[in-house]
């Protein structure tokens, strides 16, 4: 996001007739490239530095663009200190984008929060940061991540319908997240009784390793909650047949159960005793 933030403004910047370069015809704008070079590239440290000396700017040549690019060099100076884990940097951060808000210039920097907030795990707080964002202002790509990350936070948060709303919007975007949307939003219709949405996304989400493994647990319950006895069966013994599946033991069980409904002792009971031997 912020990569899109710094270009947007730089064509806004080249549109007002320059017919040079900012990086060799003015020194001032060429410590804010700097800085948004660095910032982009992770080199918060020495992005910091050079954003403060364009913030130190007095005056710029260029006057239409040059509140605009302070504000943005503010931000980012501050997003950067932020990873710098500096003391008081998230404070400061948090009340410069309340300050500016509602002006979309505060949206790179809730977004940018809301992502540290996440990869730092402080769910509640990543939450919050989110709820100040304008999601529909963003491109698919970046509405996508930010909409996954409030989402998981709340479905970690076990607020389960909350978590829906958020995967529901994106869950059609393919892409990086397109599975996990499917194994979280699965998981939330699951915990929220939804059986046969849950099954839908469990579906698609089983499509990658990463999930596979743990899904025929769930579909498995789902069919035994609803009295499905032979579509469990058919459904938890071919799924046994794959070696990854994880909470075999309890597919087993149920399994057992469903043959002994459906009267067939002769499955019934090795399945069952297999559990009592382990």
């Amino acid at each position: 996001m912020k990569r899109f933030t710094t270009l947007f403004i730089c064509l806004s910047f080249w549109s007002d007739g320059q017919s040079q370069s900012p990086f060799a015809g003015d020194n001032k704008e060429e410590k804010f490239f700097e800085g948004s070079y660095f910032f982009d590239h992770s080199l918060y440290g020495i992005s910091a530095l050079t954003y403060k000396d364009y913030i130190n700017t007095p005056k710029s040549s260029v006057e239409g663009n040059f509140q605009k690019l302070k504000n943005e060099a503010s931000f980012n100076n501050e997003i950067a200190e932020l990873y710098l884990e500096l003391p008081q940097a998230s404070n400061q951060l948090h009340y410069s984008i309340d300050k500016h808000l509602p002006d979309p210039v505060a949206l790179p920097a809730i977004l940018e929060m809301g992502r540290y907030f996440y990869n730092q795990r402080e769910y509640k707080n990543c939450v919050a940061m989110y709820d100040k964002a304008e999601f529909n202002l963003l491109p698919s790509a970046d509405q996508v991540e930010h909409r996954f990350n409030k989402g998981y936070c709340l479905f970690v948060m076990k607020e389960f319908e909350k978590a829906k709303q958020e995967f529901l919007i994106v869950k059609k975007e393919m892409g990086l997240y397109y599975f996990h949307i499917h194994y979280y939003l699965g998981l939330s219709e699951y915990f929220t009784g939804n059986n046969s949405k849950a099954i839908q996304n469990f579906q698609i989400a089983e499509q990658t390793g990463i999930y596979k493994p743990y899904i025929p647990y769930y579909i498995c319950q789902i069919y035994f909650k609803e009295g499905k006895n032979k579509e469990l069966i058919v459904y938890g013994e071919q799924s046994l047949k794959n070696q990854t599946i994880k909470n075999r033991n309890q597919i087993r069980l149920l399994l057992g159960q469903a043959y002994f409904k459906e009267n067939d002792l002769v499955m019934a009971l090795p399945t069952l005793n297999h559990i009592v031997k382990k």
